[in-house]
């Protein structure tokens, strides 16, 4: 039920911003003037077009969308170590005190290795355009 309240928060939230930045730009599209190249960058050209007044508030806008990617990241990756581990080294160690006690070692070594495909797996979708063509 929290988790339910949350969601409809942030798509409202969503919802609230792509009508404030419609309305900014109902009459000037920055896509068709060329001020930006893809539909994705249209929040960050908002928020540098509308903050520029302020000085630092771009840049903290910025940093702070950053921070949640980066920490959403994080999470899924632990959680993914920590499942990888569990589900297929921790029964075939099992009863093997010496190798079960690098348990750590092993899980920071999923996390670089997963880390290090999904870095790859980003140059590859880049490569792909988008999923979903909207124009």
């Amino acid at each position: 039920m929290f988790f339910s309240v949350g969601l409809l928060f942030m798509k409202m939230m969503s919802v609230c911003v792509g009508l404030i930045i419609y309305t900014a730009y109902h009459d000037c599209d920055p896509i068709i003037t060329k001020q930006i190249s893809k539909a994705d960058q249209l929040l960050p050209y908002f928020t540098m077009d509308t903050a520029s007044k302020i000085p630092g508030l771009s840049g903290l806008f910025v940093a702070g969308i950053f921070s949640a990617g980066l920490s959403t990241m994080s999470s899924y990756l632990n959680c993914l170590s920590a499942t990888i581990y569990e589900d297929f080294i921790s029964p075939v160690i099992k009863g093997n005190k010496k190798l079960e006690s690098k348990a750590p070692f092993f899980m920071k070594s999923i996390v670089v290795f997963v880390g290090v495909v999904c870095l790859g797996m980003v140059f590859l979708v880049e490569r792909l355009g988008g999923i979903l063509q909207v124009r």
